[in-house]
């Protein structure tokens, strides 16, 4: 592992500071991302809680995906979505990382799961897709607030923000 140098930028990120207040284990195994998401649903925090998860665990299968690098002008993200790249994972342990974000938040992040998988010997990793998980152990962090910082450059103060048609 190594420090990011901090002169490098991302254009969106989400972060917190993770101190889980709920960690169990998957009582069974769970043979789809739509079973994890049903198992993650019945232990979350209400509904309309945001939440920070962590999930260490054994991955009989795992699908990510990432995307190229991009430079400006940037292209839509359905442009770059396009271009994807996707890795199909057999009998691999790792660490899925992510939020879900209740729907009144979309205009802020995208509502539902959002996870990404790193494998436990940091050669791969992705936004995952697909997965089944053959055991782990979950740390969910409940989130009591929600900071939007708004860039201060002149190419965002320009920027076209209007959705796209």
């Amino acid at each position: 592992m190594r420090r990011a140098d901090s002169t490098l930028e991302t254009p969106f990120a989400t972060v917190t500071f993770f101190v889980p207040e709920q960690r169990v284990s998957a009582a069974e195994p769970l043979a789809s991302y739509d079973e994890l998401k049903g198992y993650l649903a019945g232990v979350a925090p209400p509904a309309n809680e945001p939440y920070a998860i962590r999930l260490d665990g054994t991955f009989p299968y795992i699908k990510i995906r990432s995307v190229p690098a991009q430079s400006e002008p940037y292209p839509p993200l359905a442009d770059v979505l396009a271009e994807q790249t996707t890795w199909e994972l057999r009998d691999i342990r790792g660490t899925l990382v992510g939020y879900w974000f209740p729907e009144y938040l979309s205009a802020l992040n995208a509502p539902g799961y959002h996870l990404h998988f790193i494998s436990d010997d940091r050669q791969v990793a992705g936004h995952l897709l697909e997965c089944s998980l053959e055991e782990g152990t979950i740390a969910i962090d409940t989130l009591d607030r929600v900071t939007l910082q708004i860039p201060q450059t002149a190419s965002f103060a320009a920027a076209d923000l209007s959705a796209e048609p």
